[in-house]
């Protein structure tokens, strides 16, 4: 019983690193431990599925799944290794041109392994193409994990060029990946997550995932010493029309940093814009009566609150 019960979550928790990690450009470590796991279980039809997959993702090692794709299909049954209509429309134009004289069903499953083997040497140049496109913005990335150390100038003009060429690239789930990539090793810099939700915000039904975006940058890694992405959040909650939640934001900032000007500012508004000019009246005076603003804060406060006034 405790080996098939491993048997059923090990392949999900394969699944759910190929989605973490699948597409990255030195992913074959993960690849190899799941066909190797499929090995151990003899299943050469997974196997002929995972390479399938692989071999479609531009990688360090892309050759090395493709032989190994190549020579394991000529043993698989063609149900295998093609899809159902592609099969049948091989098989059609297989029967077209089949001698007479030959043997019919033998002849048959030549010409169409031939055919897919012609497919799948065009999927090879086109994952090539692919790769030596991206070759050298990974090059450029010296640090691919995290670290509290400052990233030097000449990697940070290298995620915003890959960024750019993955964005006309236009390929959803790599630009996605992409992204995620790019905040675990920049996380500190507020740019990439501004770059990463302004992107999302994009497209349509995206909501939550930028909530999410805004949610790590502000909770886990960017410091609140730096409040610009929590003023960000809050406005985009504010537009969700959570109001309460951006004000809860702008709370937290203030908790940490009673004098920020633009964290109260901008507070201010929120309350002239959902509730009225008087409710941002009364956020001005709250702070301009707390001890804990000093003077310059307060002088300023009251040049925003005459301006609210005269506007």
């Amino acid at each position: 019983m405790p080996l098939k019960r491993e048997l059923t979550i090990v392949p999900r928790l394969f699944e759910r690193g190929a989605l973490s990690v699948g597409l990255d450009f030195l992913a074959h470590p993960f690849w190899d431990k799941y066909l190797e796991f499929e090995e151990r279980l003899e299943a050469p039809d997974k196997i002929i599925a995972i390479l399938d997959r692989v071999i479609h993702i531009p990688m360090h090692q892309y050759a090395r799944y493709f032989e190994r794709f190549r020579q394991l299909a000529i043993t698989r049954p063609l149900q295998e290794i093609c899809d159902e209509d592609q099969l049948g429309r091989f098989t059609a134009e297989a029967m077209m041109e089949a001698p007479p004289e030959a043997s019919f069903d033998a002849e048959i499953e030549r010409q169409v392994r031939m055919r897919l083997d012609n497919l799948y040497l065009e999927v090879f140049h086109r994952t090539q193409t692919e790769t030596t496109k991206r070759w050298t913005y990974e090059q450029g990335i010296k640090r691919p994990y995290f670290h509290v150390t400052e990233l030097d100038e000449e990697q940070l003009v290298n995620w915003r060029k890959y960024l750019d060429f993955e964005e006309v690239e236009g390929d959803y789930h790599r630009i996605v990946f992409l992204y995620e990539r790019c905040v675990v090793t920049a996380a500190y810099y507020d740019e990439f997550w501004f770059r990463y939700a302004r992107w999302m915000l994009d497209h349509e039904d995206k909501e939550e995932e930028v909530r999410n975006i805004y949610q790590r940058a502000s909770c886990i890694y960017v410091p609140i010493a730096r409040p610009a992405v929590r003023l960000q959040y809050a406005l985009f909650e504010a537009m969700s029309g959570r109001v309460d939640v951006a004000l809860g934001i702008y709370e937290a900032i203030l908790l940490a940093y009673p004098s920020h000007l633009e964290t109260i500012v901008a507070m201010a508004n929120l309350q002239r814009r959902h509730v009225g000019v008087d409710a941002a009246i009364e956020v001005y005076k709250a702070q301009i009566e707390s001890a804990a603003n000093d003077v310059y804060t307060k002088s300023a406060l009251v040049a925003e609150w005459a301006g609210l006034l005269w506007k």
